[in-house]
């Protein structure tokens, strides 16, 4: 498990990010009587949807200090 959370860090942050999301869904409509399990699933698909654009948008920085990329950057390579 720790090997491929390591060799996925994008899919895992994406993962994680949707359990605190999930998490916070709950905890955060826990009075609500009123929705129907549609709802929770259109909600709950919105929070992994959203989770997943946040774990997107940090892969930005990550990559901006990955070597690989650096090194095809580098000056005096043509």
């Amino acid at each position: 498990m720790k090997a491929y959370l390591n060799s996925h860090p994008h899919i895992s942050s994406w993962a994680l990010l949707s359990l605190a999301f999930l998490a916070a869904l709950g905890w955060s409509a826990r009075d609500v009587v009123d929705l129907a399990a549609r709802q929770w699933l259109v909600l709950a698909a919105a929070a992994v949807a959203t989770a997943g654009l946040c774990a997107w948008i940090l892969s930005w920085e990550a990559d901006e200090d990955d070597p690989l990329v650096d090194a095809d950057a580098a000056p005096g390579k043509d």
